[in-house]
């Protein structure tokens, strides 16, 4: 499908490593047509595949369970239950799900979003993924739970499927890691980029102050004059923030959080959560779904 101007949603038949096509289930579809705003929440079988298309909108999609990685233009990132993957217009994309498990996404796909030049032109300089925010969430859910029968052109899902992307704009500024929006050294920036993207990885402060091109002691001291901390506290607090959100909004085995963010033990992983919530990592999911009731 290489070279078709068309975004195929992720509501549709993807193909197994053979080639064959995969037995998808779609749980939530709204939009109706290709043409303008589309919204659901699908789960693909170990092993297939979604693509390659020749991406056509900007979409969001955000990764629930199991493990993939999205080849934009020849160049591989791995999205990891809590993360969602931004897409934009013009770009080659293929979606691997992993082999030995199930994946679950959710998306929302939009032609023709209600932004300005600045936003799309922040959009494209952007990060490609972050983690998912309570915010972005919550939106999500509003947006799925509109009738399937809405129409993609309807203006009321349009402005939603824009307002995600603009939380996303947003959440990146605030993050230092929208273009026209950082004010920090780069090489902090890029520091903030890789660690986001590789918390299930350990690495050092050499390995994060070579990726970035700059001396260590050099990168502490930017960090510091930055965020007020150090590279690996915030590689740490990051771990920590993260873990809590796949907790709050995953199902995932507690062992299996503490892996995702870069733990070696679960007991690792539940002495710093209860450090900065001053709960259990059990607890903190009771709150959160008893916080939905």
């Amino acid at each position: 499908m290489a070279g078709r101007a068309l975004s195929r949603p992720l509501s549709a038949p993807g193909s197994s490593a053979t080639g064959e096509p995969v037995p998808w289930r779609r749980l939530a579809f709204v939009g109706g047509t290709s043409t303008g705003t589309q919204a659901g929440t699908v789960i693909y079988p170990p092993g297939s595949t979604h693509g390659p298309v020749l991406q056509a909108s900007y979409q969001l999609i955000l990764q629930h369970r199991g493990e993939a990685v999205t080849v934009r233009d020849d160049d591989p990132m791995r999205l990891a239950p809590g993360q969602v993957a931004l897409l934009t217009p013009g770009h080659r994309v293929l979606i691997k799900m992993a082999a030995d498990q199930e994946v679950r996404f959710s998306w929302v796909s939009v032609r023709q979003p209600a932004l300005s030049a600045a936003q799309s032109t922040a959009l494209e300089a952007g990060p490609l993924s972050l983690p998912i925010s309570p915010c972005l969430a919550h939106l999500m859910e509003t947006i799925l739970a509109l009738p399937e029968s809405v129409h993609a052109t309807e203006p009321a899902l349009v402005a939603l499927g824009s307002a995600a992307l603009v939380v996303y704009l947003e959440e990146a500024r605030s993050l230092g890691l929208a273009g026209e929006a950082v004010r920090e050294h780069p090489a902090v920036t890029a520091a903030r980029h890789l660690i986001r993207r590789h918390l299930d990885q350990r690495f050092s402060l050499t390995e994060i102050a070579e990726a970035v091109h700059v001396a260590p002691n050099y990168l502490i001291k930017l960090f510091r004059q930055a965020l007020d901390t150090t590279p690996m506290r915030y590689v740490w607090a990051e771990r920590v923030r993260l873990g809590i959100h796949l907790l709050e909004h995953t199902g995932l085995p507690v062992a299996d959080v503490a892996a995702q963010v870069g733990y070696q033990t679960p007991k690792h992983f539940s002495r710093a959560v209860h450090t900065i919530t001053g709960l259990s990592p059990r607890d903190v999911r009771r709150r959160s779904r008893a916080d939905l009731l």
